[in-house]
């Protein structure tokens, strides 16, 4: 007779799935697996080895869309907390698009609101949850459900220069290996802490994964110290819809072919919780052909390898549970130095609040609002005024970094102040308060905020405060930015 065993963190529920066969197929066996976890509503954990993962029982742990940028952007110069509220505040004297240079035509639109440069010459109250704050018209387009979960985030990355990039992935150099020596990039630290603190954690990879295409400056990003391969967004397609893979289309045969197989093996040798489990969490036949049309409509709507098209990529993956951190590219000015009448900035924020608005609708649409958080990184900010091309240079004191989701405290963390002879940098991020995220009463300098962010980073996808310690045993989590 078989020996039975309460052990619920290693057994092999079935033969039928094993991890190894499937990925020896490549990405395309990867794709075949994540289908069978969407089919069946059981995290992979549980498919190949009976783990009752943590978060379907606290919600803890979440998938990440990292954006990330080695250009640069300007949306320092727009964002809450760069506007002044007094007439002699240093703030009025940020450099923006005006209506002189640009004219009055409507330059695009945003969530389907006509914009000119009128909306980046002119501010606007709006509300970040509970915050009114001021900031560019422009952002007062953007859903207000979204607003309710952003938090944006002023700080100092230290960097001046493109090549920069990867030592602000790695926080220059403070981010630790998992063990606590050596270093590691900020991406590839949060898929490690993801897949250790929780073995049933939905991921087929067990690296990040990054889409290119888009346009921008991006360095090689690492997974232990290993480059991480990228994809385009039509590659993402073609894996799950492409000639030689039907599965999507017949998502009610993975689902009957994968749940007959782990019902049998644990009906055979599983153990009572592992028995309950199964019946609480299991999906429907029905169930698994609704998630397949949504994301079959979903990559059916990527044409090419536009940023757009990496926003619905990067929800897709998401989805699909092929990787909890996806990392894509984003813009709001780009490098734009030569930029002579802003009209470059203007373009690039109009088309990427579109994206940012379009990966919002998609995460709502798909029913994953709980399940993923959005997060920019990027390694500098820009010039608050303007330099003799009319342009902006690199700023290494002044830098937007946001992120949203639905245990993020909308509002703004950190701020600006003056700083006497800096040419057209004109203004520095301040130090910040741990626990209200405000300015006052700043436990963190402005040399730690980076570190800070980062913290808060990992904390928001449900790293432990224990492990962000080991990972970044300097500076403190703004408490204040999560709920």
């Amino acid at each position: 007779m078989k020996k039975r065993t309460t052990d619920t963190t290693s057994r092999l529920i079935t033969p039928a799935l094993n991890r190894r066969q499937f990925l020896a197929g490549g990405m395309a066996g990867a794709a075949s697996l994540s289908l069978r976890a969407l089919a069946t509503g059981l995290p992979l954990g549980f498919l190949l080895g009976g783990h009752m993962p943590a978060h379907a029982q606290s919600n803890g742990y979440k998938s990440l869309i990292l954006a990330m940028s080695d250009d640069g952007e300007s949306i320092n110069a727009y964002a809450p907390g760069s506007y002044g509220t007094s007439s002699d505040d240093p703030r009025h004297n940020i450099d923006r698009a005006t209506t002189a240079e640009l004219g009055t035509a409507t330059l695009g639109t945003v969530n389907g609101n006509a914009v000119s440069a009128a909306d980046f010459e002119q501010s606007a109250m709006i509300s970040l949850g509970n915050t009114q704050v001021e900031a560019a018209r422009f952002w007062s387009y953007l859903p207000q459900n979204l607003l309710d979960q952003m938090a944006l985030f002023h700080l100092r990355t230290a960097a001046n220069g493109h090549p920069e990039g990867p030592n602000v992935h790695r926080v220059h150099g403070a981010l630790m290996a998992p063990n606590g020596r050596g270093v590691e990039e900020i991406q590839s630290a949060i898929m490690q802490e993801l897949v250790m603190a929780d073995p049933g954690f939905n991921s087929v990879l067990s690296t990040p994964l990054v889409l290119n295409g888009g346009g921008g400056r991006l360095s090689t990003l690492t997974h232990e110290s290993i480059a991480i391969s990228r994809y385009s967004p039509l590659d993402i397609k073609n894996l799950f819809i492409g000639s030689n893979n039907a599965e999507l289309e017949n998502m009610n045969k993975v689902y009957d072919s994968t749940i007959d197989a782990i019902y049998k093996s644990v009906k055979n040798g599983g153990t009572a919780m592992q028995k309950r489990y199964l019946d609480a969490f299991a999906s429907s036949r029905v169930q698994a052909s609704v998630l397949g049309d949504r994301l079959g409509n979903l990559l059916d709507s990527i044409t090419g390898s536009s940023k757009s098209d990496q926003a619905r990529a990067s929800v897709a993956l998401a989805q699909a549970q092929l990787s909890p951190v996806i990392v894509i590219r984003y813009a709001y000015s780009g490098d734009n130095h030569n930029d002579a009448d802003l009209l470059e900035e203007a373009n690039f924020t109009i088309e990427q609040l579109n994206n940012l608005t379009t990966i919002w609708n998609l995460i709502q649409d798909q029913g994953l609002t709980d399940r993923i958080n959005y997060a920019t990184y990027d390694i500098f900010g820009r010039t608050l005024g303007r330099n003799d091309n009319g342009g902006r240079d690199h700023h290494n004191s002044s830098c937007i970094n946001m992120m949203f989701g639905s245990n993020i405290k909308a509002g703004v963390v950190g701020g600006l102040e003056e700083w006497p002879n800096s040419g057209h940098r004109l203004m520095r991020a301040t130090g910040v308060n741990s626990e209200t995220g405000l300015t006052t009463n700043a436990d963190i300098s402005r040399d730690d905020t980076l570190v800070a962010y980062c913290r808060t980073l990992m904390a928001s996808v449900g790293v432990s405060e224990e492990r962000i310690n080991v990972r970044l045993p300097s500076g403190k989590t703004i408490a204040g930015a999560l709920i």
